[in-house]
């Protein structure tokens, strides 16, 4: 049961990063929540809410972020000597949901918290929060309409600052009150799926050579301009990325003051950290990150001078704070009885084949029957197709339990057979079941299907046991795309199969990515829950209504004078 335990820390990822702070598995299999010292049985709080399937919102994990964001800036101010103000910015596209913006402003008490906005619409929610004054970054196409909002914000304390990014930004705020931001365009590659924000053609700001122009043609920018604005777009996954980027800042705001631009006090250097959804793909720490910008922005410091940093940290805040958890309410196998396949040659080679070579060799030519009995399938009789669905079932069915077979007899086939592309890794790392969900992947998670992002799934109970298969998880809507099928197992010290139908699921010392997700056949009556984890950024914000699958309701974990409590809302 212990060792049980301990591998289904690894691999669901759950002992990397923020996971292993906020998430543990109790003795009895059933997923926890840590916070404060006190553990939260997601099983027992789930079966007690009534709720088949919903969200959990977990506000702790926003305060922990702040906290733990501020003192790593306090640290690193302090070990580089660096004198100049630090500014958290949360830019309300990431949650805007007022229960996650009333936290945020509790939280950030204390804190030199900000805002970024890039609407009207956003601007006039932060209106609740007009009586508590803080800094505000407007970027984005601007109207007047939200300058004339901005206004009051601007009478109520708040210090405003205004990016300009086109020549009419600059005719609209012509002789008003508010600081500027001139919002550049970086030429730093960067890595990751928003690796399009840089460069000559991005979306967003201007190139060096139109704002030095603006610069020349309005005077007046020289006293109105106070901020340098970039951002190197969203998960920006290694750390050199970002050390180039912080040294084309330091080159601008070092050339833009030498221009004569030296009303310059403020650096915001956007957002970018990235937020380590997966265990291979960000190689940095949100504390490492800040070691570095913090290293790299002494050197715009003249003598105890130094310019204030703004730090825009949306997903890293939000994300952990908001889990999904849905209840499996159908199985269905991928593949039928085998033995309707049986009396084929193929499947007698890949029955005795005894070294892996030969095994991918059979299932290459097994893949090739396959193939052109499907090109043949609209003139396919009952009875033929019958014969088909058996032998495309027992192919697949073979080769996993034939593999796991030489497994036993050489350990190191993992290691070859994953090396490369092949067959016989597909069919090893493919799913077997379909668990139909009571979710909707469109309103839960729609950045798997905008962007392909990655959630750690994990099953809430049974984690004292291995998995026993590998799973496609399909959602409610009609829609083919309402599917999630992606496992990254980390780096374990063996390697894993599932226990039913030998998949291949782990390996030692390597990464993998297989085609399902680990899970266990429900028992008769078992109520069986899955969870993905991180859903705190973003996803309420792009939730689309396909086939208007309405969400249950929520499980609330919040502070109750001062104490943990649990509550359900019903929505």
């Amino acid at each position: 049961m212990k060792n049980a335990i301990d591998d289904n820390r690894r691999l669901y990822n759950l002992d990397k990063g923020l996971r292993r702070i906020f998430i543990d598995i109790s003795d009895g299999g059933h997923l926890l929540l840590k916070i404060n010292g006190r553990d939260i049985d997601l099983y027992k709080v789930i079966r007690g809410s009534g709720l088949s399937s919903g969200y959990i919102r977990f506000y702790p994990s926003i305060k922990n972020m702040i906290d733990r964001i501020s003192e790593a800036f306090r640290i690193y101010s302090s070990k580089y000597g660096y004198s100049g103000d630090i500014y958290l910015i949360y830019p309300l596209k990431t949650n805007s949901l007022e229960e996650i913006l009333d936290h945020i402003i509790i939280y950030g008490e204390g804190y030199n918290l900000g805002f970024n906005i890039g609407s009207v619409e956003e601007l006039r929610l932060l209106g609740k929060y007009i009586d508590k004054p803080k800094t505000l970054i407007i970027d984005g196409v601007k109207n007047r309409i939200l300058l004339k909002l901005a206004e009051k914000f601007l009478e109520k304390g708040w210090r405003v600052f205004i990016d300009i990014e086109s020549r009419r930004d600059v005719e609209l705020l012509k002789d008003t009150g508010f600081d500027l931001g001139l919002r550049l365009k970086l030429l730093s590659p960067v890595s990751g799926k928003w690796h399009g924000a840089t460069g000559v053609g991005s979306k967003f700001g201007l190139n060096i050579s139109d704002a030095l122009k603006l610069l020349e043609e309005y005077p007046w920018l020289h006293e109105k301009v106070k901020l340098l604005h970039i951002h190197p777009g969203s998960q920006v996954t290694d750390i050199e990325s970002m050390e180039r980027v912080f040294s084309e800042i330091i080159q601008m705001y070092k050339g833009l003051r030498e221009k004569g631009l030296d009303s310059l006090e403020y650096i915001d250097v956007g957002g970018g950290v990235a937020y380590s959804y997966d265990p291979y793909s960000v190689d940095y720490t949100v504390e490492e990150y800040i070691d570095r910008l913090i290293a790299s922005m002494k050197n715009l410091c003249i003598g105890d001078s130094c310019p204030a940093i703004m730090f825009e940290s949306g997903r890293i805040i939000t994300a952990f704070h908001r889990i999904v958890f849905s209840r499996v309410i159908d199985i269905r196998p991928y593949t039928v009885e085998c033995r309707d396949g049986a009396g084929f040659p193929i499947l007698e080679k890949i029955a005795n084949a005894r070294t892996l070579s030969e095994l991918n060799r059979y299932v290459r030519e097994a893949r090739e029957i396959i193939t052109r009995l499907y090109r043949s399938s609209s003139s396919m009789d009952v009875d033929r197709r019958m014969m088909f669905e058996g032998l495309e079932s027992c192919i697949r069915r073979l080769v996993s339990e034939k593999f796991h077979e030489l497994y036993g007899i050489d350990p190191n086939i993992v290691y070859n057979v994953s090396s490369y592309p092949n067959y016989t890794l597909e069919y090893i790392t493919s799913p077997s079941y379909r668990f139909m969900v009571e979710s909707s992947f469109f309103r839960d998670i729609p950045d798997h299907l905008l962007v392909d992002q990655y959630f750690q799934v994990v099953p809430v109970q049974r984690l004292n046991e291995y998995p026993e298969v590998l799973a496609v998880l399909s959602d409610l809507t009609c829609d083919s795309m309402g599917e999630y099928n992606i496992h990254y197992t980390q780096q374990l010290d063996k390697a894993l199969f599932t226990t039913r139908d030998k998949k291949l699921i782990g390996i030692k010392d390597k990464v993998i990515r297989v085609n399902g997700i680990p899970l266990h056949i429900p028992r008769r009556d078992e109520e069986y829950y899955i969870v993905f984890l991180e859903t705190g950024a973003y996803q309420d914000m792009l939730a689309m209504n396909h086939n208007r699958i309405r969400l249950e309701g929520e499980i609330i974990i919040d502070y109750c004078n001062g104490e943990i409590c649990v509550r359900t809302r019903r929505l």
